[in-house]
């Protein structure tokens, strides 16, 4: 295209007509060139504004897919909640569901990138979906229909259980007292039990009250009647417990069953019960080289239950 400076100087160099055309052709071709430029600036405007437009509905499609899924998602959640004692087929949906919907987002995901035909799948999944929610939603229904009938039929069978079972415990209630009334009554009884510090010289036994010179307790007792008790041999244990409240025993592993326990005796005695009342005594060893001033407890116990205890003072 010619410059400003060459258009001057041929206008100079030639007479005037010429001098004319030559102004008339350069505006005609700059009005051209203008008409040109404008053209292509409206097919880029037109061309813009459409890819917009493409845009914005791509955006609005996606946005509405978007929606329509996270509305079905939640409206699931929703069902899978409401019937969760529903345990086996609330877990199997909701994994089958989970992988559904998340297909879905990709292939809308895609149709947001350009891939037309993206969309088109996304709605036709999409309405997929909704014909599974109807589907479940009707499963459900059958299901919570068949466990109110179950309910039923349990609650009417637990209620034959309830009585049977109430009958039961107060039989066994009744059995149960009656059997501790057994044992209650099966308990030896002692009585007149006394008890004396002795010292032995010779064949003789002379009572004390000092420690430092007992040797042993005498410890004198009656076995009363009992006639529920069957004849036979029977035990006695006696645990002495020294002035610190320890049982004083020559083995510690002379233990005998109280109350479920393991409990250590400081002397035991067999003897044959007839159903008579028994007068008897028995002589406990010192266990030290000298007993300790305080008291000492006596207990007197049958192979069931405490019988009888005393106490003795040693100065």
């Amino acid at each position: 295209m010619a410059t400003n400076k060459q258009i001057d100087h041929l206008l100079e160099d030639k007479p005037n007509p010429i001098k004319k055309i030559i102004i008339s052709l350069v505006v005609v071709a700059l009005f051209a060139s203008n008409i040109v430029l404008f053209q292509k600036l409206q097919s880029k405007n037109k061309e813009m504004e459409q890819n917009t437009r493409t845009i914005e509905l791509v955006k609005h499609e996606k946005d509405s897919l978007n929606g329509e899924v996270d509305r079905l998602e939640a409206e699931l959640l929703s069902l899978q909640q409401e019937n969760s004692e529903l345990d086996s087929l609330v877990d199997v949906k909701d994994e089958e569901l989970r992988t559904k919907i998340v297909y879905i987002r990709q292939l809308i995901a895609r149709g947001g990138s350009g891939d037309n035909g993206s969309f088109t799948k996304a709605k036709a999944e999409i309405n997929k979906l909704k014909e599974e929610r109807d589907n479940y939603i009707t499963q459900m229904e059958e299901l919570k229909a068949k466990n109110t009938e179950l309910a039923t039929k349990n609650a009417e069978l637990g209620s034959s259980l309830t009585d049977a079972n109430l009958k039961a415990e107060s039989a066994s209630k009744e059995k149960g007292i009656l059997a501790e009334k057994v044992k209650l009554g099966s308990q030896m009884m002692a009585a007149n039990l006394k008890v004396d510090a002795v010292v032995v010289k010779g064949s003789k036994e002379k009572v004390t009250t000092k420690s430092k010179s007992a040797q042993k307790f005498r410890i004198c007792f009656t076995i009363l009647q009992n006639l529920i008790v069957d004849k036979g041999p029977r035990n006695i244990y006696i645990r002495v417990l020294g002035p610190d409240k320890s049982v004083m025993a020559s083995n510690v592993s002379n233990t005998f069953i109280y109350r479920d326990k393991a409990t250590v005796y400081s002397e035991k005695k067999q003897y044959q019960y007839d159903n008579k009342s028994i007068d008897m005594c028995v002589y406990w060893d010192r266990t030290q080289d000298q007993l300790q001033k305080g008291d000492y407890t006596i207990e007197l116990y049958d192979d069931l239950s405490l019988m009888t205890k005393s106490t003795i003072i040693l100065k």
